[in-house]
């Protein structure tokens, strides 16, 4: 039985194993010192829980294994993307990081704030987990396809979803939001590529049960096609000629990079394509 006092003791002595180093870099309030602080923090908040899920064996949280890797990274890289957007946020509209307090108490407001952000790293961690266990009762091919949709697009879609909401709240600046979509739309797809490989090739493939080349050919053909219906959308996108008011609500683009309602879709349609022809594959060599 989970215990919230095993969860907060675990939380507590990962986070002490994280904190200090950047709240460290934060104190001493030099532009240079609050690059390495952010950077060391995103590092050791992502990877020091990551390799600890990955070999522990016992006590708590043990006995999800590796799935608590996954969860982590997705729920880690997405509260650390946020962070970098509002950096970058605060940095285009001329603010400053820099406390204008000593060097102990801007160590202590930074050790403060980390603390705090590893707490809600490892609450999402839990709720997604949770919400996994639940996601039972509608079956294995349903929660699949859910998790895999979760595993691919939720970083991107959060900072896609950030964005927009900054944008359309009139929060940032104009020239940020202008200067994400002519770069920063970029480095999101290639991270939602990244992420969706890497949970075709090892969450679906070890979900799968079967001989190991029906799994390799189900992940194969399942990612393949996901790649397609990805790059498809953007592709027609920029082959069709114009721009009228009317790429404001129906640009194809849409339908590959709308926060989480284009990973629902995407991974659906390859995961069930995958699977069709994987058994057509092996129905006929029969």
């Amino acid at each position: 039985m989970r215990s919230f006092h095993d969860f907060l003791r675990q939380a507590l002595w990962l986070s002490v194993c994280i904190v200090p180093i950047p709240a460290g870099a934060f104190a001493v309030q030099t532009a240079d010192m609050l690059i390495v602080s952010l950077l060391s923090f995103t590092a050791l908040g992502t990877l020091v829980p990551f390799f600890y899920y990955a070999v522990q064996q016992r006590g708590y949280g043990a006995a999800w294994g590796k799935k608590r890797c996954a969860a982590h990274l997705e729920c880690a890289l997405s509260v650390f993307a946020l962070l970098w957007l509002f950096v970058w946020s605060a940095a285009a509209n001329g603010a400053s990081l820099a406390t204008g307090l000593g060097h102990i108490a801007s160590g202590a407001l930074g050790a403060a704030g980390m603390l705090l952000a590893m707490l809600l790293i490892f609450a999402m961690d839990e709720g997604a987990l949770a919400l996994y266990e639940r996601l039972r009762v509608f079956g294995e091919e349903r929660r699949w396809w859910l998790a895999l949709s979760f595993l691919t697009g939720w970083v991107p879609g959060v900072v896609l979803a950030a964005v927009f909401a900054l944008a359309a709240a009139n929060i940032a600046s104009p020239f940020l939001f202008l200067l994400f979509m002519a770069g920063g739309m970029t480095w999101v797809l290639f991270l939602k590529l990244l992420l969706g490989m890497m949970s075709f090739a090892f969450y679906l493939y070890f979900s799968l049960e079967g001989p190991r080349l029906f799994r390799m050919l189900r992940v194969v053909f399942s990612a393949a096609i996901w790649l397609l219906l990805l790059y498809a959308p953007l592709v027609l996108s920029v082959q069709i000629p114009g721009f009228g008011a009317w790429r404001t609500f129906l640009d194809p683009a849409y339908l590959s990079i709308f926060p989480f309602l284009s990973d629902l879709w995407t991974v659906g349609v390859a995961y069930l394509a995958g699977r069709k022809i994987t058994d057509w594959i092996y129905a006929a060599a029969e």
